[in-house]
């Protein structure tokens, strides 16, 4: 029993010793977080300031890498690069006089017109009850 009691008694000192250690501990917890902070932020700016003076050195290292050099002098060509203007010209205004003389050939197939009371009759076999004459003036005459 007696060695029990010292054994508990031991241990009753040393948890005692341990309580009175615990907030001593949460003191330099404290400190050490507060440390790590500042460190922590200290460290942030420093990557910061190292990422800009890195692209600052990149872009002055690529405008000094960009250099342009004249191979051939441009030159005035002596023949023009898009088609002969004559011959397009030419086939332009042909297919404009064949367009013309095409869609007036279709304009007389579906609306034809007829010169005569007779042509009229002839062509719809309907009586024909009047017309409109021509009027000549003294000059057409």
């Amino acid at each position: 029993m007696r060695a029990r009691v010292a054994e508990y008694a031991a241990r009753y000192d040393r948890m005692k010793a341990e309580i009175n250690a615990i907030p001593q501990v949460e003191a330099e917890y404290v400190e050490l977080m507060r440390d790590y902070g500042v460190y922590k932020e200290n460290y942030e700016k420093l990557l910061q300031r190292r990422e800009s003076a890195k692209m600052s050195e990149d872009v002055s290292t690529t405008t000094q890498m960009v250099t342009f050099k004249v191979v051939d002098p441009p030159v005035v060509p002596q023949n023009p690069s898009a088609p002969n203007r004559i011959l397009l010209s030419s086939l332009v205004f042909l297919g404009a006089l064949l367009g013309g003389i095409g869609i007036g050939f279709l304009m007389h197939l579906l609306r034809p017109t007829f010169q005569s009371q007779g042509d009229l009759w002839e062509i719809t076999g309907i009586p024909v009850l009047g017309t409109v004459s021509m009027i000549w003036t003294d000059q057409q005459r």
